[in-house]
């Protein structure tokens, strides 16, 4: 499966997603003018991971662990939707395809109280524990 990735720019994050290691990765500012359209091949990824999640639990039981990034600087409240998709779909990927775990790390600057409460906020708004960690 191919890996998806975007380099950042002014108002867009960072984007990787990589099968190979089950580490999708956002970083940096997430303010793009249609969030939608920016964010339209992360969700026509997610389609083809899952599908090959699905092949691979059928081949192993060794548990393959999602690990989902949000390293952020700054995101719009278009952007705020998106990520709670996001979330929503990999952790329903977890509970429907057997031996797939997800964790979310949550990054954010030790003094920046508006990013740590933000994900808060998300994890509380989605119901997915996440892992809090200093950048």
């Amino acid at each position: 499966m191919e890996n998806l990735h975007f380099e950042p720019t002014h108002n867009t994050p960072l984007v990787n997603c990589d099968g190979s290691t089950n580490t999708i990765t956002i970083a940096g500012e997430s303010r793009p003018e249609n969030v939608r359209a920016f964010y339209a091949n992360v969700f026509t990824w997610l389609d083809t991971y899952e599908k090959s999640l699905f092949y691979l639990a059928s081949l192993s039981s060794h548990v393959k662990m999602i690990h989902l990034n949000f390293k952020l600087e700054y995101f719009n409240s278009s952007s705020l939707k998106i990520f709670m998709e996001i979330i929503a779909r990999i952790n329903t990927m977890s509970k429907n395809i057997n031996h797939v775990e997800l964790t979310i790390n949550w990054y954010y600057d030790e003094d920046d109280d508006d990013m740590f409460d933000s994900g808060k906020e998300f994890e509380k708004m989605t119901g997915v524990k996440m892992n809090f960690c200093n950048k």
